[in-house]
């Protein structure tokens, strides 16, 4: 069925997850990182996103047959359940990212350079 899905925050990944009911396989149907749009992540038969400034919606396929999930054994009756995992980049990779862009855009970063970065919106670091 349908579904409307709010978008992710800035460091954050948010990966929709489908699983069969007869086999416990996992397979990606859309992601959001970012603050983006949800997107879709599956090749075959992938979901189509509509989305306003704050979320998206989809319409979710309910089994195996419909999403396009298995090798031409799809099955009507394998139902699926949805699940989001949201992952969050933590504030030493946030670090980690700021000293790496400062070294290649300037001649060398401070740790007071870093503080700074820190504290700006990624958008913000190129002007």
């Amino acid at each position: 069925g349908a579904v409307r899905l709010l978008k992710s925050v800035p460091g954050e990944l948010q990966l929709l997850w489908g699983t069969s009911s007869a086999t416990g396989v996992k397979t990606l149907h859309g992601r959001s990182f970012d603050g983006k749009d949800w997107d879709a992540a599956k090749l075959i038969a992938p979901l189509l996103w509509s989305c306003d400034a704050d979320a998206c919606e989809a319409e979710l396929p309910t089994s195996s047959a419909s999403a396009g999930m298995g090798m031409g054994m799809e099955d009507e009756y394998d139902q699926l359940t949805y699940s989001i995992e949201v992952i969050t980049a933590g504030p030493a990779a946030n670090e980690t990212l700021a000293a790496r862009f400062l070294q290649q855009a300037t001649f060398g970063s401070t740790r007071a350079d870093i503080a700074h970065a820190l504290k700006l919106p990624a958008a913000e670091w190129i002007e």
